[in-house]
């Protein structure tokens, strides 16, 4: 029996609440500089870390649930696009640029992360797989 929620299973669900924390937080750092003048809150070190942490097991969850046997080349190719990307001179660049090049080049940066992420689960499920059936 899978669990639902709405018309997505939980692996949909855990991508879709990882996707939004990670943009959130890609984000954030952009906005308040821009708006520097308004007493934004800074992340803490608890708020940032809870955050992380949530990120992480929704890209288990994602890396576990989400991913099929037929889709494996796709996912790993997509994968490790968006890592590369995610740490490119692009996304580096991007964090030169004012405004809107903060907002991009954080975005790049942190679906880079959650890729990466989610793409070592994967690729650690499939290694096991390869390993049991030997």
């Amino acid at each position: 029996m899978r669990m639902r929620f709405g018309s997505f299973g939980l692996g949909g669900a855990a991508f879709g609440l990882g996707l939004l924390l990670t943009l959130i937080l890609s984000v954030y750092p952009a906005v308040r500089q821009l708006f520097s003048q308004y007493p934004l809150p800074e992340l803490t070190a608890g708020l940032s870390t809870g955050a992380m942490v949530t990120v992480t097991i929704t890209a288990i969850l994602v890396g576990l649930l989400n991913i099929t046997v037929k889709e494996t080349n796709t996912a790993i190719l997509a994968a490790v696009g968006m890592s590369i990307l995610g740490y490119s001179a692009l996304a580096t660049s991007l964090n030169m640029m004012p405004i809107f090049g903060l907002f991009l080049g954080g975005i790049l940066q942190g679906v880079g992360l959650y890729a990466a992420l989610v793409a070592t689960v994967f690729l650690l499920k499939t290694f096991f797989n390869l390993v049991k059936s030997r």
